[in-house]
């Protein structure tokens, strides 16, 4: 019996001092890793509007209370005015799509005559290979100047036309969870910001 308490004693002591370990790394790595997450989603900002000067955030309520709100804009996360010399140059949203292993967070920028200017892919979990190339450049281009007012689809038959995006080899769920999101990023910008 006294050795089991012995026994629970210690075992209570490397935890107390584990958790004590993990909390000091948490305090010490929390500021650098808050950061680089606002480093990268600048630099994700300025890879969709690289004219802008500025992102000024619009208030989510702000659409999420109008009359043309409905659920197909659940994944959009945060809407900017991109912005040059104080006027409105672009749109830039960011969206959530649902790809094969999970969430996939991008930022989409909509020009102010309605067209996509570029996305990037701000984290992923697809398979390397595979999925994982819709953070390509040469994957990615192909929604820069395509329209918004048509929804985008996908093709297995390149080359693609105005309207369709040629599908990622082996990871068409992937190709379609991407353009999904887009199309949903266009979708908003179209009722909430063009010619507003």
């Amino acid at each position: 019996m006294r050795d089991m308490l012995k026994l629970g004693l210690k075992l209570f002591l490397v935890c107390v001092i584990a958790a004590a370990a993990l909390g000091a790394t948490y305090s010490v790595t929390k500021g650098p890793i808050a950061r680089h997450m606002e480093e990268a989603d600048e630099a994700a900002k300025r890879a969709v509007c690289s004219d802008a000067t500025d992102f000024a955030e619009r208030r989510m309520d702000e659409f999420t209370a109008s009359e043309a709100w409905n659920e197909s804009y659940e994944n959009i996360k945060q809407v900017f005015d991109a912005k040059k010399d104080g006027k409105t140059v672009a749109y830039v949203i960011k969206v959530e799509g649902r790809g094969y292993n999970g969430a996939i967070a991008m930022t989409v920028g909509v020009d102010i005559n309605g067209s996509f200017t570029c996305m990037t892919i701000d984290s992923m979990n697809e398979t390397a290979g595979l999925g994982a190339k819709a953070s390509n450049e040469e994957f990615r281009n192909q929604f820069a100047g395509k329209s918004t007012e048509t929804a985008l689809t996908v093709t297995k038959n390149p080359p693609p036309n105005d309207t369709e995006i040629a599908a990622l080899s082996g990871a068409t769920i992937t190709t379609n969870a991407v353009t999904d999101a887009v199309n949903a990023a266009g979708a908003f910008a179209q009722a909430f910001l063009i010619n507003e």
